[in-house]
């Protein structure tokens, strides 16, 4: 039933159709939501115990003609990232931010993105269709509608739904991909629907990803292609925390126990190169003979050996961290996405999103301080 010609009777005022309207299920007395909170209920319910039940009487309002819209100046715009959001000028290629490139697979999706783009003022209540109402935070058994005990409109909202509804908006909120309105298209997103990666559409995985999306969405393309080597700067200098960062860890423990261990072999050589620095400093250079500053040099020498080769070691696997990340990467989002596939229903696919998928500041910082207290219990015993 729509309310636009009537009269709310807890402040008298016309109903509108974009008002929030409540309806009492006992007398079927429409208010505005507002004069409902104010009144700790319905305007009406000193009359429920006479059998009260809400008739309402047709008010005639002058329809004013709606202001034309204002024509819109058509210009050039920016092309805003898909990525990043930063605003490049008209014709680019890529991000002059991020670096991400614009066209994919042939199209520009900047452009595309941009092309898509509509208003975002609210439609025209179309004649006909009822304005959309909500329950009042109040228990049950009130409920909306037309206070009619034959009309079946109702608009419950379930736990399931509204658990849907938080797990969408939070993989929104972290991804900036929208949830999709089908199971094989979970979200979308920048990417057209039928672009895929390995089996798995972009957009959906663009979610997955979460941060820096784009760019790891375009390098898993060219790694599935078999065009060039991948090399990952991030993991190079922060291994093994950025595996732990990017949810991977089992990597992560293979490259957080290597350098452990490297750094308990070379705890003792450091410790004594650093003794035998803190005497250095003690000696008077003046005073020294050519053999005792021989034997000295070739003191430094044997105890830089050792540092040298621990250090190539450690640049070596580094670079191996740099060259692996972005392949393995890749391989964990596609096992996680078809194991989101597989789940039988729409919140455990999206659970299983945001359990897996995304970033984790929290992990690098927790291997960290393993890493420095195992240090610290190795130092007792060697």
């Amino acid at each position: 039933m729509r309310y636009s010609d009537y009269k709310c009777d807890g402040c008298g005022k016309v109903f509108l159709d974009n008002d929030d309207i409540v309806v009492c299920p006992e007398c079927a007395t429409p208010q505005h939501r507002e004069c409902y909170n104010e009144k700790g209920g319905c305007v009406n319910s000193h009359l429920h115990s006479e059998d009260f039940q809400w008739q309402g009487e047709k008010v005639a309002t002058e329809k004013t003609p709606s202001a034309p819209a204002e024509k819109r100046e058509e210009t050039v715009r920016d092309l805003v990232c898909p990525n990043c959001h930063y605003a490049n000028p008209h014709g680019s290629t890529s991000c002059h931010k991020c670096g991400m490139k614009f066209t994919l697979f042939g199209i520009n999706l900047a452009e595309k993105a941009q092309e898509e783009e509509q208003p975002q003022d609210e439609p025209p209540v179309k004649p006909g269709v009822e304005p959309k109402m909500t329950p009042p935070d109040y228990p049950a058994p009130f409920t909306v509608g037309s206070g009619n005990e034959n009309d079946d409109e109702q608009l419950p909202v379930t736990r399931e739904e509204q658990m849907s509804n938080f797990l969408s908006q939070t993989i929104a909120n972290a991804s900036g991909y929208n949830t999709g309105e089908t199971e094989d298209n979970l979200f979308k997103g920048p990417f057209p629907d039928d672009m895929k990666i390995d089996g798995i559409p972009a957009n959906t995985m663009g979610a997955f990803l979460a941060k820096d999306s784009g760019k790891y969405i375009e390098k898993f393309r060219k790694i599935s292609s078999g065009k060039k080597l991948s090399f990952n700067w991030a993991a190079f200098f922060f291994s093994p925390y950025w595996f732990f960062y990017r949810k991977q860890w089992r990597p992560g423990v293979i490259f957080l126990t290597v350098q452990l261990c490297l750094n308990i072999i070379m705890t003792p050589a450091a410790t004594e190169f650093l003794s035998f620095y803190e005497h250095l400093a003690t000696l008077d250079a003046a005073s020294l003979t050519e053999a005792a500053m021989a034997e000295l040099v070739t003191q430094m020498n044997t105890l830089m050996e050792p540092m040298a080769i621990f250090f190539a070691i450690m640049f070596a696997v580094k670079v191996i961290a740099g060259f692996i990340a972005n392949p393995l990467y890749r391989r964990y989002t596609v096992k996680e996405l078809k194991k989101v596939a597989a789940e039988p229903n729409r919140n455990q696919k999206l659970t299983r999103i945001l359990k897996f998928g995304g970033i984790s500041p929290l992990m690098p910082l927790a291997a960290y301080f393993a890493e420095q207290m195992l240090s610290l219990i190795s130092s007792y015993f060697f």
